[in-house]
């Protein structure tokens, strides 16, 4: 009878399967991508595997790039077609302010020309050694904001992060 009137402690199980999904393959990097973006529609979050500290996500893709395009002495080459593909997104993907800082961006896999530049950042990305994995969700959390390449939304905070 005592068993079932535990209480649940949410929070540790949280932390624990978060620690557990942290733990990452690095030879493995390259499966979670396929070779063109989904076909059903979804919503669609490129991740590298370590945390960002306001959000407790995996930091985004271009958190990523730009954190290699800043921090690293990367070939004049992969740098030159690292900053075509953020020139485009820094041209034609609206930067909104969003209140909740813990809402994290989604792509929406029916913006083609969108997830093909995506594809194409992933592309350099991969040349340059960096890891970051798809996640697709039909349902990521409450939206907060919404055009017509992504969403920002906040994520239940019963659903960890896969």
């Amino acid at each position: 009878m005592g068993y079932f009137r535990r209480r649940l402690d949410r929070n540790r199980a949280r932390r624990a399967v978060r620690e557990c999904e942290a733990q990452v393959d690095a030879s493995r990097a390259w499966e979670a991508i396929p070779s063109a973006p989904p076909a059903r529609a979804s919503f669609v979050r490129f991740a590298a595997p370590d945390l960002h500290q306001d959000s407790q996500r995996r930091r985004g893709i271009f958190r990523v790039a730009y954190d290699l395009q800043d921090n690293c002495g990367l070939e004049q080459v992969l740098a030159a077609r690292l900053q075509d593909d953020l020139d485009w997104f820094e041209k034609e993907l609206p930067i909104p302010t969003i209140p909740d800082r813990h809402a994290v961006f989604f792509f929406k896999s029916s913006a083609q020309e969108c997830m093909s530049h995506i594809w194409s950042l992933l592309h350099t990305l991969r040349d340059a050694d960096v890891w970051v994995e798809m996640q697709t969700f039909e349902n990521p959390g409450r939206v907060a904001y919404e055009d017509e390449h992504q969403i920002a939304a906040v994520p239940w905070a019963d659903k960890p992060e896969t």
